[in-house]
């Protein structure tokens, strides 16, 4: 069985990663085994660059703010309420951000200058 030309190109080493069929059964579950081609040692590799992480706020861009709202503030995916909720801050908590699309700021909560989400401007006051 499979697809039309796999033999071929097992046989030729034209594949990245070979999955041979269920060997044995873990928890009750078949388990199979992946084989990389041994032409191409580096698959599966991953490599760390020097680069900042996308998404990382530019130290001279972090400004500190508080959360001004009685009842908390919402945490959201994006800027606007239209983005699900991905968290909330109490009343009080200091936090990072940059002010961004239509009233909405970039925020980074925990202050390594990686961005959590957005959260509605009118509702932080600059420290």
């Amino acid at each position: 069985m499979g697809f039309r030309g796999t033999k071929e190109a097992i046989r030729k080493g034209n594949y990245q990663l070979l999955q041979r069929a269920p060997a044995t059964t873990l928890c009750g579950l078949g388990v199979d085994f992946n084989e990389a081609n041994p032409v191409d040692p580096d698959f599966g590799a991953f490599t760390i660059d020097d680069d900042p992480v996308d998404g990382a706020l530019e130290p001279v861009l972090q400004n500190r703010y508080i959360v001004i709202a009685r009842n908390g503030l919402r945490l959201r995916e994006g800027p606007g309420t239209q983005f699900e909720v991905i968290g909330s801050m109490r009343p009080g908590q200091v936090i990072f951000a940059t002010i961004t699309i239509d009233g909405w700021a970039r925020v980074d909560v925990e202050g390594d200058g990686l961005i959590d989400g957005f959260a509605s401007a009118d509702f932080l006051q600059r420290t």
